[in-house]
């Protein structure tokens, strides 16, 4: 409700009032969406341990494809190529994947190298222990390796709010979302 009246603030009296008010109008419309963010993110993180849907087999293909569509307008906009190849199968509750899915591609989207187009790719490997190792690679600006678990935190964010747009829950959820599913996440990076 508050963004609401700030944005018909801001659309009625832009350029009526004194170049400060406008200024001022903008910064609390800003703030305004911004909490909007944060509690929209903050709810969906508290979600990821109350939902009790059943799990089952669903190909992951599908499920990133529903990431992919999405993440459309995203993907469309900073025309980034995600690829995948021979992906299993696996028991999970999908649409707790396909949230995951989405804040990881998005993130891949979000940290790229100026003027380089998104590169992403999903594959899958069984390893000896029986498990199911799946590897996001990107070729954006990457991580120091003294940076690479704090990312899982909430809140934690390595470039100012001007740079990159976000929570810095993005990543939280996507550790909760696969620790509550029984795996374990992490980073690499070169």
């Amino acid at each position: 409700m508050i963004a609401s009246y700030l944005q018909l603030l801001s659309r009625r009296y832009q350029g009526k009032l004194d170049e400060d008010a406008d200024i001022f109008i903008g910064y609390a419309v800003e703030g305004a969406e911004r909490l909007q963010n944060l509690l929209r993110d903050l709810l969906e993180l508290q979600q990821v341990d109350k939902r009790n849907k059943p799990l089952s087999m669903a190909p992951l293909a599908n499920l990133i494809d529903r990431a992919c569509a999405s993440l459309s307008q995203t993907i469309a906009q900073s025309n980034a190529k995600i690829t995948y190849s021979d992906l299993p199968t696996i028991c999970c509750e999908e649409q707790a994947f396909v949230q995951l899915f989405v804040h990881l591609l998005d993130n891949a989207i979000k940290y790229r190298k100026d003027g380089v187009r998104p590169e992403i790719h999903i594959s899958a490997e069984h390893t000896k222990s029986g498990v199911w190792e799946i590897r996001v690679h990107d070729n954006g600006i990457g991580i120091e390796p003294e940076f690479r678990e704090r990312i899982f935190n909430v809140f934690q964010r390595l470039h100012p709010r001007s740079m990159y747009p976000g929570t810095g829950i993005g990543l939280a959820i996507c550790k909760k979302i696969v620790e509550v599913n029984g795996g374990r996440i992490r980073a690499e990076s070169e």
